[in-house]
């Protein structure tokens, strides 16, 4: 008797054989939510990459909320194992953003990296800081954040705050120098007057010759 087709069964087998080990696998790394880090670093130095890949993005999308020491660990391997694959340099990129997002003074070095993915992880970090600084200083039409009101111009280059200073400082010194000089010269003009009236007083009238 011929032995017929079984769908179901060669579909059961093929789960058991390969997806069941797979998910074994990854399951192994978490336990109660969490991330069993010693179990990432031993997968990580034995060079089981593939699997120790496949066991972090079950567990980032499994755990959106996560932790935020399991977050930084899954960010941190997950942009080494990218970056060593030319084929998934940008994936690599976009995890390390989220990385120097979550923890600016993050390094990758206690994890032994390449110099290509150091340098990879240098020029994402330098845009990082590039686009924060930018940020914090302008809005999002280029202005500096310090204006008071959206329609103040942008003060010249030179209008920094100390030459403002030393403008305002110069303008009062100005005035008060044209205070002193009034001042002197009314005093001046009052004491020639005093003693022309004096001279004039001392000479004799009609009547005393």
């Amino acid at each position: 008797m011929p032995r017929t087709f079984n769908l179901r069964q060669h579909l059961l087998t093929f789960f058991l054989l390969v997806c069941l080990p797979i998910s074994v696998f990854s399951n192994s790394l978490i336990k109660d939510g969490k991330l069993d880090t010693p179990a990432v670093s031993k997968l990580y130095m034995d060079g089981e990459l593939e699997e120790l890949r496949q066991a972090l993005e079950e567990f980032r999308e499994a755990y959106p909320k996560a932790e935020f020491e399991d977050r930084v660990t899954t960010y941190k391997y997950l942009s080494i194992i990218y970056a060593a694959n030319p084929d998934t340099k940008a994936k690599a990129e976009a995890y390390m953003y989220k990385l120097l997002d979550m923890v600016p003074t993050i390094q990758l070095i206690d994890l032994y990296i390449s110099d290509n993915i150091q340098a990879v992880f240098n020029r994402v970090r330098e845009r990082f800081e590039a686009e924060k600084n930018y940020e914090t200083n302008y809005d999002k039409f280029g202005r500096p954040k310090q204006q008071t009101h959206p329609n103040d111009p942008i003060e010249a280059k030179g209008d920094s705050p100390d030459t403002k200073k030393k403008n305002e400082t110069s303008v009062k010194g100005s005035k008060h120098w044209i205070y002193w000089t009034a001042g002197l010269g009314i005093v001046a003009a009052t004491v020639i007057g005093y003693v022309l009236w004096s001279n004039g007083s001392d000479e004799p009238t009609p009547e005393q010759l």
